[in-house]
């Protein structure tokens, strides 16, 4: 238990001067062979455990979604998903703000990153809604709120993590993200109608919609709405896996912004697949040094201690559950959901494992509660990205945020004490 103290503290001291997390993990790892064993032949299995780590399948999906989404945020899929959602959304009070949360949400089912989406969406829809009069504090917190949504709605790159890191499936995990992703543009929505009409913004537009107009946007959106189509169906009809589903999406979107729209050049694409490769690259590091980091937590039986801890001083689920989302909401806060899935999952899936609780269903209220630290600061990824886009100070931003923070965590013990909003489908369709 010493031992496990000086790992925590340690991880915590380095964190705290700005060290990145891989590092962190991988000088820990070192540093305990060095100091604790006191064996430096124990050195060669850190290379081991990074390369063992890094070498699956599954994660290879991670860069290839990445690339999807860059592909369509660099095209014109942000707009023709907007101006097809603008057909509804335009003709009531606080329209652009509806628009941005359902766009956010079809940007989502193609691109599977928040900050992805809220730039894409957020960068569309901010100058409207300061052109209708809505203020731009208003305008940032909607973008950041509707951003996370693309890590809730399938293909999700949080569900792959979560997914390669617990053995479960991601085709059942990305299913079990549509629920939560429901609920919480759901309540978003909500939220965005009461502030609109106590605040009267918006145009609300009387003209009627012709059928012309709504079969040029469906025509125009179509090729982007087959994204998640191709994804979903080819992996649920068992044409491909996940990880083959990315690919054929990186494909089809080159296909579709380079030569059918024609919103990218051929000489845009070195800039694209270079940033692409950098956050894809930026995760599989953090991938690569969970593995020798894990070895040391094995080593010391800690994932053991951790599970015989809560299983005999935590009798119930429900105040486990409570105990996690606690736990996932301060981790958020304070580094990227995907760090915090393989840092924490090898400690708390053995426990809800041994409690009975359905681990697809638990991933789900990883991805609910991670999406939630998006918003929040410090780390909070569509935090700056819709401050930078609505140029608003972040003491602003924060002001009267609590509101829709406090309906997305009711939206989490829903989805925490609700199984079935997470698992109707993936026990529907997958059965």
């Amino acid at each position: 238990m010493s031992n496990l103290v000086i790992l925590i503290a340690g991880l915590l001291a380095f964190l705290a001067v700005g060290v990145p997390l891989a590092v962190a993990l991988g000088l820990l790892a070192v540093a305990y062979i060095v100091f604790v064993l006191k064996d430096p032949s124990f050195l060669l299995t850190v290379p081991q455990n990074m390369f063992s780590s890094a070498n699956s399948f599954v994660f290879m999906a991670i860069p290839m979604f990445i690339l999807a989404g860059d592909l369509m945020y660099q095209g014109r899929v942000s707009k023709v998903l907007l101006d097809l959602v603008g057909i509804v959304a335009k003709r009531r009070r606080g329209g652009y703000a509806y628009i941005t949360t359902l766009g956010c949400m079809l940007f989502g089912a193609v691109s599977g990153s928040g900050p992805a989406t809220a730039a894409a969406i957020g960068g569309s829809t901010a100058l409207e809604m300061e052109r209708e009069g809505y203020d731009r504090v208003f305008s940032s917190q909607v973008i950041a709120l509707s951003g996370p949504l693309g890590i809730l709605i399938p293909p999700s790159i949080q569900m792959v993590v979560y997914g390669a890191a617990t053995g479960q499936s991601v085709a059942r995990l990305f299913l079990a993200g549509v629920g939560p992703g429901l609920l919480v543009g759901g309540t978003l929505i909500a939220w965005e109608y009461f502030v609109s009409a106590k605040r009267g913004y918006g145009e609300v537009c009387t003209s009627k919609v012709s059928a012309r107009e709504v079969v040029t946007r469906v025509r125009e959106a179509l090729l982007a709405l087959l994204v998640p189509v191709i994804i979903l169906g080819g992996i649920y009809s068992g044409l491909f896996t996940p990880t083959e589903a990315a690919v054929v999406a990186c494909v089809y979107s080159l296909i579709i912004v380079v030569f059918v729209w024609r919103s990218l050049r051929l000489q845009d694409l070195p800039a694209i697949l270079m940033k692409s490769a950098v956050a894809g690259g930026a995760i599989m590091l953090l991938v690569a040094a969970i593995g020798p980091f894990s070895w040391v937590m094995a080593a010391e039986r800690i994932p053991q201690a951790v599970t015989g801890f809560f299983v005999q001083n935590v009798h119930s689920p429900v105040l486990f559950l409570l105990i996690v989302n606690v736990i996932l909401i301060i981790g958020g806060c304070l580094t990227t959901g995907s760090s915090i899935t393989l840092l924490l999952a090898p400690f708390l899936v053995p426990v809800a494992r041994a409690m009975n609780i359905d681990l697809i269903h638990f991933g789900a209220i990883f991805a609910t509660n991670l999406a939630l630290g998006m918003v929040t600061p410090p780390v909070g990824a569509t935090l700056f990205v819709a401050a930078k886009v609505c140029k608003v100070p972040l003491d602003k931003f924060l002001k009267g945020l609590w509101v829709p923070v406090a309906l997305w965590v009711g939206c989490i013990l829903i989805v925490t004490y609700v199984p079935q909003v997470s698992l109707f489908l993936p026990n529907l369709l997958m059965r």
